[in-house]
């Protein structure tokens, strides 16, 4: 547990640091205005004018995602609320709020990571190891910024995950509901997740849990009945969809240099020994648990009508399908120099992919390229200086598509000070200092709490020393 909490300050401070600080794009702009609706009108209506929303009963227009991310930011949204009229720009309060949801969601994901890893067999350390390379060593750091549901529906499938190798299939079960709720293709990890139970715990025992999954299923459908009358509408125009064709999407998400999955999280690529290597330690259950997880997840969006996702750095669709089954890694790793150096390394190419993306925005490409190719990463990269060298500039123009190399660095601290002058600098400057006095005091204690952990595991003597030839991060 020490650890656990540690590890969320370590991962929340670092991702409070390098966030934006507001809501930005159309995916993120429905699901802000829908929690909105929630708080100050009490009711799923919208504007006609806010993105992705469709006609639904009596002619109201409703958003066609689901419902789970908007009510956790209703949370947020009205704490934020009393203060918007201190901001220039109105409602400037709320959305800073509602955007701080993302760090959050993504460090509690961290740590079920690393507990799903623990779990499973792996030391502390690799657990550890395995934890912060699937947060920060792949293209999640960069989803820990935008308003976008699948960090959630990860976090919720990942609980789903850990809780059933801990025998609490009926929590499992609740989360796995989450996802569901938060986007409807959840539904299709349900059959897989009960079968499990039905293996291991028999009938009598997994009853519970499936009816906990099936008012999961049914909330979708009601949901659907609620906006558009209908149990089988979401809100997707016809020509978009899944569909039975899935090559494309499944070459796309491997080759293409915007989209592929082997570049922006390399680690995958250790995925089948790890699985395949749970069978050899007599978990042959969870190895086809973790596969399916994987397997359906990666079908489902290669399946689908838009599988690069719009204008998103790399393969958003696929952060469900491959985040949540990472620790898998942690056992695979153990007692093992030579795997640990390669996760460590395949996760510091992760995270030199993405790191233009985390401080330049992708919207920069998004003049030079067309929606379909997605935002390229060397280019990201080139405009890196460029972003960076804008700090001594004013303010950019207000126009719909700025140049390439006229955009702000991707960050709270340039938005603060940009809005409220010096003193807004000092401000920045401060809070950044006090996160980064936060992570390196949590990765210390950390550090302590490791050594501790795998010395009441027996981790100690030899196998200890060869550990500690490899670092993970500040800890």
């Amino acid at each position: 547990m020490r650890i656990g909490a540690l590890l969320f300050v370590l991962a929340l401070s670092v991702l409070l640091l390098v966030q934006q600080g507001t809501v930005t794009g159309i995916d993120g702009e429905a699901s802000y205005r829908m929690a909105q609706s929630l708080v100050d009108d009490g009711d799923l209506e919208l504007p006609a004018t806010v993105p992705h929303t469709a006609p639904g009963r009596d002619g109201a227009y409703y958003s066609k995602f689901g419902i789970a991310l908007p009510l956790l930011a209703t949370a947020p949204y009205a704490l934020a609320k009393p203060f918007e009229g201190a901001n220039e720009r109105e409602g400037k309060a709320p959305r800073s709020a509602v955007a701080t949801l993302m760090p959050i969601l993504t460090a509690l994901l961290c740590v079920v990571l690393y507990a799903t890893g623990r779990a499973l067999g792996g030391s502390p350390r690799d657990a550890l190891l395995v934890a912060l390379a699937a947060t920060f060593g792949t293209f999640l750091i960069v989803y820990s910024k935008d308003f976008f549901s699948e960090p959630l529906l990860a976090l919720a499938i990942a609980l789903a995950l850990w809780q059933t190798i801990a025998g609490r299939s009926w929590l499992a079960a609740a989360f796995l509901a989450v996802g569901m709720l938060t986007r409807p293709q959840g539904v299709l990890l349900a059959p897989l997740f009960w079968l499990f139970w039905l293996h291991r715990d028999g009938l009598r025992r997994s009853l519970g849990p499936g009816v906990i999954l099936a008012a999961g299923a049914a909330g979708v459908l009601l949901y659907n009945w609620v906006r558009f009358g209908n149990v089988t509408k979401s809100g997707y125009p016809d020509d978009q969809g899944f569909r039975a064709e899935i090559w494309d999407g499944a070459w796309g998400f491997l080759s293409d240099p915007s989209k592929s999955i082997l570049l922006f999280a390399p680690l995958v690529v250790l995925l089948p020994f790890a699985i395949w290597s749970l069978r050899g330690r007599g978990q042959a259950g969870l190895a086809w648990l973790t596969g399916g997880i994987a397997v359906i997840g990666f079908l489902t969006a290669a399946s689908w009508s838009i599988w690069w996702g719009g204008w998103t750095w790399g393969p958003r669709l696929l952060i469900p399908a491959l985040l949540p089954v990472l620790p898998v890694l942690a056992p695979w790793v153990r007692d093992r120099l030579g795997r640990r150096r390669l996760v460590l390394a395949l996760a510091v190419v992760g995270a030199l992919v993405s790191l233009a993306a985390v401080i330049v925005p992708t919207s920069a490409q998004l003049g030079e390229r067309a929606e379909t190719d997605g935002p390229r990463v060397l280019r990201q990269a080139e405009l890196l200086p460029a972003t960076l060298g804008n700090l001594a500039d004013d303010a950019p123009p207000e126009r719909p598509v700025l140049p390439a190399d006229e955009w702000d660095p991707y960050l709270w601290q340039v938005e603060l000070g940009r809005d409220a002058g010096p003193p807004g600098t000092l401000l920045a400057i401060a809070i950044s200092l006090l996160l980064v006095a936060a992570a390196l005091w949590a990765g210390l204690r950390l550090r302590g709490a490791l050594r501790q952990a795998e010395e009441r595991d027996g981790v100690a003597g030899g196998s200890r020393r060869v550990l500690t030839t490899t670092t993970i991060g500040p800890c």
